[in-house]
Parts: structure tokens; C-alpha cells; sequence
């Protein structure tokens, strides 16, 4: 980079998440003044080594404004920054689609993570956000980086254009040597409970798969918070009469996730549609094999290395695909060992190297 840049970290929350472990990965591997939300008053800060909140904001006001991406609007950014070492700051990155417009004299890079809120909305608030605010921010920004050729496509049927658009996938950290067997004989799911996530698929798909192996001693663990499918996902869990077989586990925090995905004996993603789909490639990055929808995202970046299965075919082929990977421990040794080859390509130092890349346009 020619010179320093702002890194705009104001959305940033410390849930259990993809987005929140994106951010913490993501956020040493960038030089450069980082503007965060402080602990303490939960006032803005903005200098070299700022950082990350380790608790969620304690007012209520701070953490609408965080969930909406709107503490820019409760705050003097332009005063913050400038009277703060990053007044000579050249440019703006924000690893979340946050263009901030009080300092529209700069030039701005924001990442686009995905746009499925317009298809699949979680609420109203949901739907107006990305129906309305998040255009604003996309069309405001002189580049979106858009973590998958998919979210590409997406950008530019919004109408972004395509020079202004860089493809630069999320990096993975593999810490661990990935899998040598199976820890037990559990199916495993990572989703929040939304539409987009498809969960009815699975719970039928297992259901059909304990038919075609009664014998099966595992269970399906659906791991992820509440959400607009809860009700019906329990009320199908007992019309199917597999209570004692589903687990649901709302967040956990990381250390218990790694262990959840190293016990487990598969990861399955029947998403309808995602940007990225982190917990498929964090599964690959533990060496644990995994059955994906077939949808663009997945195409893009897994064919090859995970079982595929169509999501308009109800739970036949689903349980079909458990099945012939439940019966053949060189399918499950194949696919621990092509998914974490995958994995080791997504690095995280790849990813910030991109970024600097563009920052260098300006």
C-alpha cells in the first residue's frame, strides 16, 4: 500500500459466527488505523492497534445500531478519525458492506458477503436493509470485493458494475492435522434456523436414511441459534418420531465447535443459497468429510471434493448419499483427504495479500 488505510471494523460483534471469525482472522494480517467500537463508554476508536470488543456492547442502543450497521449514524466518524492518527489515512476497507459516507472524500473498498436476505429475508428489517440500505452502501463504494464468482453474479443483476467488482474468496486457518477417522457416528449440521438453510431437507433426508440403515447408532446435531423455522423444525422432528435422534445446540463458542466438528462423522450444508458457505470449508479444514446441495456456490468451489445432492429431490437422494458414504470408509478416507487439500488453498495470508493488491489501485 502506498499509504496507511482505515480499517472499518464498527459492525463487528463477538458472536460465535463465520462473519465474527472472518473478522478476527482476517483483522492481524491488515496494516493499517483500525476503527472499532471501545469498550468501557462503548465510545468509537480509531488508532493502530485498537481492538476487537471481546463482549457484545452493553447498551441496547449500540447493539441495534451494530446488528444494522448503522453506528456510523449514532457517532462523528469525521471527527473520531480526525483527531485520531488516521487523519492521514488514504482510503477506507471495510470487511463488511459498510461504505461510510462522512468520509466520502475517500476512496472506500467494502466486501460484499452475499445478497440472500433479498431471497430469503429473516424479517421485515431484514428485507428493508437489503432491499434499500445495502445498495446504497454497494453503489457508494469505488470497489466491492465479492467473496465468491456467485456473489459476483449477484452484484452485477443488482446492477454494480463489473470493473468495479473484485472477486477475492474468504482465507481459511488450518491449525490442526486434519482427521484420520471418524469420531463417532454423528451427522453434523452448522445453520442458524432460516429458510435459506434448507433444515427441513436434512431432518427428512436422515429420517429416510434411519430406514434404509435402522442399525445407525448416531444421531443428527443441527447446531445454530433459533430462527424463523424453529417451530416447524421441532414440530417435524416429532411428526417423524426421531426426538431421540435429533439434537438441536444453539451457539457455542469455538473451542466447543472444533471439538463438535472433529467428533462428528460428516458435516452436511442443504443451503438453498449462500455467498461463501464457511462451515463447509471449515469442516474440510478438520479433515471431515461433507454432502452439499447442489447449488452455484457449491459447484463453484467443492465439486470433486464432497458428496453433491439435488435440493428439489425431497429426501430420497439425500439418504442416498449417507448411505453410500456411511457403507464405504474409503469414500469417507477420499473425501477427508480432498476436502482438507481444498481447504490448505483458501489461506488467510492469500486472502489479505488480494486485498492489499487492490488497495493498490488507489
Amino acid at each position: 500500500m502506498s499509504g496507511p488505510w482505515l480499517l472499518n471494523f464498527l459492525p463487528y460483534t463477538p458472536k460465535h459466527s463465520g462473519f465474527s471469525r472472518y473478522a478476527q482472522d482476517l483483522l492481524p494480517r491488515l496494516s493499517g488505523h483500525r476503527l472499532c467500537l471501545g469498550s468501557g463508554r462503548e465510545r468509537v476508536v480509531c488508532s493502530s492497534d485498537a481492538p476487537l470488543l471481546s463482549t457484545p456492547p452493553s447498551s441496547v442502543r449500540m447493539r441495534i445500531l451494530q446488528r444494522l450497521s448503522l453506528v456510523q449514524y449514532g457517532s462523528n466518524i469525521r471527527e473520531v478519525v480526525g483527531r485520531s492518527p488516521a487523519a492521514d489515512a488514504i482510503g477506507v476497507y471495510s470487511p463488511y458492506s459498510d461504505y461510510i459516507f462522512s468520509l466520502g472524500s475517500l476512496p472506500q473498498l467494502i466486501t460484499c458477503h452475499d445478497l440472500t436476505p433479498l431471497h430469503f429475508p429473516s424479517g421485515i428489517g431484514s428485507q428493508l436493509r437489503y432491499q434499500y440500505l445495502i445498495p446504497a452502501h454497494l453503489f457508494a463504494a469505488n470497489r466491492v470485493i465479492a467473496i465468491s464468482e456467485f456473489v459476483a453474479d449477484q452484484l452485477l443483476m443488482l446492477g454494480l458494475q463489473e470493473d468495479r467488482i473484485r472477486i477475492i474468496p474468504n482465507g481459511i486457518k488450518i491449525v490442526r492435522e486434519p482427521l484420520l477417522r471418524h469420531g463417532s457416528w454423528d451427522w453434523l449440521v452448522l445453520a442458524r434456523h432460516d429458510r435459506n438453510k434448507n433444515l427441513a431437507q436434512v431432518i427428512h433426508g436422515f429420517a429416510a436414511f434411519l430406514r434404509l440403515r435402522p442399525d445407525w447408532p448416531g444421531c443428527l446435531k443441527i447446531v445454530g441459534r433459533a430462527g424463523a423455522t424453529t417451530r416447524e423444525l421441532f414440530g417435524l422432528v416429532n411428526r417423524l418420531d426421531i426426538t431421540q435422534r435429533v439434537e438441536f445446540i444453539s451457539g457455542v463458542d469455538d473451542s466447543v465447535l472444533v471439538e463438535i466438528l472433529r467428533s462428528a462423522f460428516a458435516l452436511i450444508s442443504p443451503s438453498l443459497m449462500e455467498g461463501f458457505d464457511y462451515p463447509v470449508m471449515e469442516a474440510k479444514a478438520e479433515g471431515l468429510p461433507t454432502l452439499v446441495s447442489d447449488i452455484p456456490v457449491h459447484r463453484e468451489f467443492h465439486l470433486g471434493s464432497s458428496l453433491f445432492f439435488s435440493v428439489d429431490s425431497g429426501s430420497g437422494e439425500l439418504a442416498s448419499k449417507m448411505n453410500e458414504l456411511s457403507g464405504d470408509p474409503r469414500l469417507w478416507k477420499q473425501l477427508s483427504m480432498t476436502g482438507f487439500a481444498l481447504a490448505q488453498k483458501f489461506t488467510l495470508d492469500g486472502q489479505a495479500s488480494l486485498l492489499c493488491a487492490v488497495f493498490n489501485e488507489f
